[in-house]
């Protein structure tokens, strides 16, 4: 597996409807502190952080394989002025893509890593063995923040109608593991959302090891 140390939380396809030139690598924009605009910056150089997924690269790989279908889906909305049919396996393609997003920036990690502080801290203070004050100035870091979200919102996805169903099963002595299967009623051919499956799976495994 090739190494990928830039991964971008906003992928660089969604980037490129907003480029400028006929190379489609630069683009303008507006840094909010000092409120600076930059008429022509280095698309590549946007929106990411070195390793954000995890050095291994296997959430990168896999969030390639899903941003490639989203790109093809997301074009044919600008070029027809259409979103998918409603139901539709594209039209479920790009809510899973969507939720992705949503759960894999910088913002959702440091959500989820402050709420996940707090409420450990609550619950040790509840535990009589600490004090508020004890804690005071302790910091609580989550490693990889950023995989809850992503696969929080993906299963909140793929548990739609429309898309795969995940539940979950304990193992005899270890952590709660997300099972892919497929809705009751659900045809085969509707199952859709392949590289979400397996981008699901991912986080999961790297997950399960971090617990």
């Amino acid at each position: 597996m090739a190494e990928k140390k830039k991964q971008h939380y906003v992928p660089k396809f969604y980037l490129r409807n907003f480029a400028q030139g006929a190379d489609g690598k630069r683009i303008s924009l507006c840094v909010v502190d000092g409120l600076q605009v930059v008429a022509e910056a280095g698309l590549d150089g946007q929106r990411y952080e070195n390793y954000f997924y995890g050095a291994d690269g296997v959430v990168e790989d896999q969030l390639q394989k899903m941003e490639t279908d989203a790109a093809a889906i997301i074009g044919e909305v600008l070029r027809t002025g259409l979103p998918p049919a409603s139901g539709s396996a594209d039209a479920v393609e790009l809510f899973c893509f969507v939720a992705a997003q949503a759960g894999r920036t910088k913002h959702a990690a440091a959500m989820m890593e402050a709420q996940t502080e707090s409420f450990l801290k609550k619950i040790a203070v509840l535990s009589g063995r600490v004090t508020e004050e004890d804690l005071r100035g302790v910091r609580i870091e989550q490693k990889d923040a950023v995989l809850l979200p992503l696969i929080t919102n993906i299963q909140s996805a793929v548990g739609q109608p429309d898309g795969l169903a995940v539940h979950h099963q304990r193992q005899p002595s270890g952590p709660i593991q997300p099972v892919l299967g497929r809705p009751q009623g659900l045809e085969p051919g509707r199952l859709g959302l392949p590289g979400s499956a397996d981008l699901l799976s991912a986080v999961a495994q790297i997950r399960s090891h971090a617990i």
